[in-house]
């Protein structure tokens, strides 16, 4: 039985809670939020709000693991309570601090002061950790002074999919990407078919800037999968005559085993040779 409203109005040790609570699922980023009574909700004038903010310094876990649930389901409602969602990315117990990260992503940009937080969260050494940090920067939008950190995050080789996946979706939040964020993501154009969609969307936007990380896209050129191929071959294109360099591997992707590289190779030499 998840934990009910009483046993968070009136504490884990009140008599009036429920009898033989049982430990709730395991949080796991992004998975949904515990439970919850949908006849109870709550507004930014209801005294719930500041008395769900309480909960998260519980000295039961259960409850803090509910208070943050509960406020990650009404995300605008919980913007006056940021400031105790950010002091919760450092509770002890990891499915509480994974589930105030998410709370905080839900949230979305008004919860940017949970920024340097967040990076110190994306340093730790519980994945669970670092997964929901890099969740959260996805949602909220990340700054310069996280790259490192999601780099780090990207590459993890311990990492889950999920996890490099969102340091990705965290880096594309920079407009523009430039220096190591545009590099990593220029990468990600050989990685997972997930990141290879976040990494194209990110650099579809970008010009000649693209020419600064050639290495990498004609890398990708030997991609297995046809897909990965086109789009760096189309990337290049956008590069427009600053990717000079990459001619030779664009006649080479005219040998290509599938009809749509070649086609998309024939339009990026006209692209770089400004025709």
């Amino acid at each position: 039985m998840l934990l009910s409203w009483a046993s968070l109005a009136c504490g884990p040790e009140s008599p009036d809670a429920p009898a033989n609570r049982s430990r709730p699922v395991a949080y796991a980023t992004p998975s949904p939020t515990p439970t919850l009574d949908p006849a109870r909700p709550f507004g930014v004038d209801d005294p719930t709000v500041p008395l769900l903010a309480q909960k998260l310094s519980d000295p039961d876990r259960r409850v803090r693991w509910y208070a943050a649930g509960y406020l990650a389901s009404r995300s605008a409602e919980a913007q006056p309570v940021v400031p105790a969602l950010i002091a919760a990315l450092g509770d002890e117990d990891e499915e509480v601090a994974a589930t105030a990260a998410f709370a905080l992503g839900r949230i979305g940009p008004p919860a940017s002061p949970a920024g340097p937080a967040l990076v110190t969260m994306l340093a730790s050494a519980r994945p669970g950790r670092r997964h929901a940090a890099a969740v959260a920067l996805a949602r909220i939008g990340t700054t310069p002074d996280a790259v490192p950190a999601l780099i780090a995050c990207s590459r993890a080789e311990d990492e889950r999919t999920g996890a490099r996946l969102a340091a990705f979706e965290a880096l594309a939040t920079l407009r523009p990407p430039s220096g190591e964020a545009l590099q990593r993501l220029a990468e990600g154009m050989a990685d997972d078919p997930k990141i290879r969609a976040v990494a194209a969307a990110a650099l579809s936007g970008l010009g000649p800037e693209l020419a600064r990380v050639l290495d990498s896209l004609v890398l990708a050129l030997e991609h297995p999968a046809p897909a990965a191929r086109r789009s760096a071959v189309s990337l290049i294109a956008r590069a427009g005559p600053a990717a000079a360099a990459a001619v030779p591997a664009l006649y080479g992707a005219l040998r290509d085993e599938d009809e749509r590289v070649r086609e998309e190779a024939r339009r990026a030499i006209r692209a770089v040779r400004g025709q």
